[in-house]
């Protein structure tokens, strides 16, 4: 990790780092430009550089982004999330640049305005905060913290569910009338259902309806009764890998220690905390999960700081800690909380699928690089923990870390270990629009249309800020329980495979897990948001 940079401007002691380094997102040069206190407002530019971006006018003509959002907090109390310009305008993207901003105004999307592919730079990106709405004064002594986490566009626009071929499927996999794939588009589609699964529920094996643009019909009369639901059909932003291990330790960096202990496995309400890698409540990295703290701390109460030491010297953020492994040990209820505090939500279902498949047409088996095809031979590990770790590939068959693989040392491999400049979509084990390891490595934790409070699910994003307990706060989301917060799991469930799971688990439209409710945490349990 880069040093902290501080800057003192005005009120302003502005503390920078990025949450997100999995393909070397950076931002630098913070600085505040501008301050108006007749309007209460501020610019805060920032220079930011991302690597493999793209601008596509040919299939699947999508683009990638970077989603920044910002956290202050006045002297030493607790972290709150900046509500910034909600308007078109009020922010500066640099020559070359796009600014998209989101009605709530929790963040914004940057990306490139021109057809290309490549390494990203730009400078002066100059964000818009209106501190006097989020009740900062003029005199206020205040911190704040830019954050940025690299997404892909996922268009538009008509895809299939299930790879039925007439004979065959993956298991569970969704299918219509006559056992066949299901076109999600602008009609109603009614009679989608799954074969007997031990997760699913009544409901989803008599069938549902589904109208691409409209929304669900959960008793399969024709008529939509979540109008919310999303469905796929309309355009989202996924995140372009899953959660890094220093996006998670970032993250629990700017809540409290209550809430902290609530998001890892260890029991931080000690002086003495013997398991320091606290995601893996291990006195040691486990299963590749570096995210750690330091063994004694001076109070019960204070904030503890996280870090990454995957080789477990105590020094924190070396080049080899593993901070841009994907990070595991993950439960719903940790991913639903970095969902909600970064403004973003849980995916769907039908979501992945189409974020994986995008508009091709379905292959029985079919891996999101778009063949039934897969790597078998053991990988090789190189450069182990760093931005660079990378393995032995098949540019032929298509990659992903399953138990096949699995290069020896069970656990996660850096987020992007397979993408090169110069990658094809099979060896990246890229899905159809660019999106990374939605097979293998680490599972893919969704909202089930197999559980009926998965089917409630209305789509709301995290307003950016966590309950007492550290718990998202979202009513719609699986798992939230009235007066507490997203602290189960019901109405979730996992596609996508993991490294120690079978190649046939990784296929886009298996789901014999897509309705599987499991509350805990794993070595192979990941997340992933979209918005």
């Amino acid at each position: 990790m880069k040093n902290l940079k501080k800057i003192l401007a005005g009120i302003l002691s502005l503390i920078l780092f990025t949450a997100a380094k999995a393909n070397n997102v950076n931002i630098s040069n913070a600085d505040i430009l501008e301050k108006n206190t007749t309007s209460g407002y501020m610019h805060i530019s920032f220079d930011i550089t991302w690597e493999n971006s793209w601008r596509l006018n040919v299939a699947p003509a999508n683009y990638d982004a970077v989603w920044i959002f910002a956290k202050y907090r006045i002297g030493q109390g607790q972290w709150q999330h900046c509500n910034i310009a909600s308007l078109d305008g009020l922010h500066y993207a640099p020559q070359g640049a796009i600014i998209e901003v989101v009605p709530d105004g929790k963040g914004f999307f940057l990306y490139r305005n021109t057809f290309g592919e490549g390494n990203l730079s730009f400078s002066g990106v100059k964000l818009h905060w209106n501190y006097r709405l989020d009740g900062v004064n003029d005199t206020d002594i205040v911190k704040i913290q830019l954050f940025a986490i690299e997404m892909v566009r996922i268009n538009d626009g008509r895809f299939y569910i299930g790879d039925n071929d007439g004979i065959n499927e993956s298991l569970s996999a969704f299918h219509g009338t006559g056992e066949m794939p299901v076109l999600v588009w602008e009609q109603m589609v009614q009679n989608i259902s799954t074969d007997v699964n031990n997760y699913d529920d009544a409901v989803l094996e008599n069938g549902i309806g589904i109208w691409g643009p409209y929304g669900i019909d959960t008793d399969n009369d024709g008529l939509v009764d979540n109008d919310s639901f999303p469905t796929g059909f309309k355009g989202f932003y996924m995140m372009k890998y899953e959660i890094s291990q220093q996006q998670y330790a970032d993250f629990l960096n700017t809540l409290t220690r209550s809430q902290q202990n609530r998001l890892c496995a260890a029991n931080l309400n000690r002086y003495s905390i013997t398991e320091r890698f606290v995601l893996s409540n291990a006195s040691a990295p486990l299963g590749r999960n570096s995210v750690a703290c330091n063994k004694e701390q001076n109070s019960l109460t204070e904030a503890i700081s996280f870090y990454c030491d995957l080789d477990d010297d105590g020094i924190p953020f070396e080049t080899t800690d593993g901070m841009n492994l994907a990070c595991n040990y993950l439960s719903w209820t940790d991913g639903a909380a970095f969902a909600d505090w970064a403004g973003l939500r849980p995916m769907t279902e039908t979501e992945f699928e189409k974020a994986a498949r995008g508009s091709e047409n379905t292959i029985y088996r079919q891996y999101p690089w778009g063949n039934a095809n897969i790597c078998t031979q053991s990988y090789s590990l190189q450069h182990i923990g760093t931005a660079e770790e990378t393995v032995s590939g098949d540019d032929v068959n298509g990659n992903a870390l399953y138990s096949a693989t699995m290069p020896g040392v069970l656990g996660p491999l850096r987020c992007g270990a397979f993408a090169k400049l110069t990658s094809t979509r099979i060896y990246a084990g890229a899905s159809y629009f660019g999106v990374m390891e939605l097979a293998g490595n680490l599972a893919e934790r969704v909202v089930s249309l197999g559980h009926p409070v998965g089917r409630q699910f209305k789509g709301s994003t995290g307003d950016g800020m966590l309950s007492e307990q550290g718990l998202a706060t979202n009513a719609d989301w699986p798992g939230f329980v009235a007066g507490t917060g997203v602290s189960g799991a019901d109405g979730s469930g996992f596609r996508g495979g993991s490294v120690v799971e079978a190649a046939p688990n990784l296929a886009v439209s298996f789901r014999q897990h897509g309705a599987f409710i499991y509350a805990g945490r794993n070595i192979s349990y990941g997340f992933r948001a979209v918005r």
